[in-house]
């Protein structure tokens, strides 16, 4: 299998921020459409343009009934359950990334566990799906947080990223989940297991409010396995992932530099409000460290 990593660049810092991971089988060929494209074009949400697989490999309803009829559990050998995942290449089994950076643990530390070894009953929502069901952990990746409690508000989005008919229940849990992406002018469809990180039994990264809950930390995985790894996730902009949800057109404002008056500014987040927009806000590195100044 051979895999090739895209670079994103700063345009301003000429650095590059962020790796998309891009799925290609061994002649080269990337996605293919989901064989239940012509049921999504019937039920899917308006502006969802065509949808690809994000592995040849994986495609949703086809591994779903493979599973369903033998009874298994799915395992994804594309995206694996190793602490490799949740460090750099050099980090192997004995670190991950915490807020202060790679973080060594024991070898046994990390356990990568199922939602029905981590709670009892668990399920894809409790009651209403909001943005309190997203709290961060050990990763800072609040950038890819703070679109995804824009995306929690949203049905008509969620519903585009999320795809509905998945749950626990009997009958439709094979330990598989799938989850949708903007990524290169297309949407992208990427299958994961559900089996998280965790440590002394509880997750390690995104959480519910309520712990039976699931998601939300199964699209962090999604995302993760959509950039290569969860250590890929840390820092970012919000803008970034809120196209990667949307497919929309971004566009920054920056206040210490503002080229309109304060009731210009005003307007035009009135009007993206109404029309639905995400929005977010951020202080740059250089802003809070003059905060803690004075």
């Amino acid at each position: 299998m051979m895999n090739q990593f895209q670079e994103r660049a700063n345009s301003k810092n000429n650095v590059n921020r962020h790796s998309y991971f891009v799925q290609r089988d061994d002649t080269g060929h990337e996605a293919s459409t989901p064989s239940d494209y012509k049921e999504i074009q019937q039920y899917a949400p308006r502006n969802v343009m065509k949808i690809k697989n994000f592995d040849r490999s994986q495609d949703y309803k086809t591994l779903k009934k493979k599973f369903l009829s033998r009874g298994q559990l799915f395992e994804d050998d594309k995206f694996l359950a190793h602490n490799s995942m949740l460090s750099d290449t050099g980090g192997g089994n004995h670190y991950i990334m915490s807020y202060n950076g790679r973080m060594r643990v024991k070898p046994t530390e990390i356990k990568w566990l199922r939602p029905h070894e981590i709670a009892r009953d668990p399920r894809m929502y409790v009651g209403k799906r909001d943005r309190f069901d997203i709290n961060q952990g050990e990763i800072g990746d609040c950038w890819f947080l703070a679109a995804l409690a824009n995306l929690a508000d949203d049905d008509e989005a969620f519903h585009r990223v999320v795809p509905g008919d998945q749950s626990f229940s009997q009958g439709k849990y094979c330990g598989m989940f799938r989850f949708r992406f903007f990524r290169f002018g297309e949407w992208v469809e990427i299958v994961v297991d559900d089996r998280l990180p965790t440590r002394n039994g509880k997750l390690i990264y995104l959480k519910a409010k309520e712990d039976n809950e699931f998601w939300s930390p199964l699209l962090e995985k999604a995302y993760a396995k959509l950039y290569g790894s969860y250590k890929a996730l840390e820092g970012g902009l919000t803008i970034e992932s809120a196209v990667d949800f949307t497919g929309g057109i971004p566009e920054m404002i920056d206040t210490s530099n503002l080229q309109m008056n304060e009731q210009k500014l005003f307007d035009l987040m009135r009007k993206a409000d109404a029309n639905n927009a995400f929005m977010s806000c951020s202080l740059s590195v250089s802003c809070i460290s003059t905060l803690f100044q004075t």
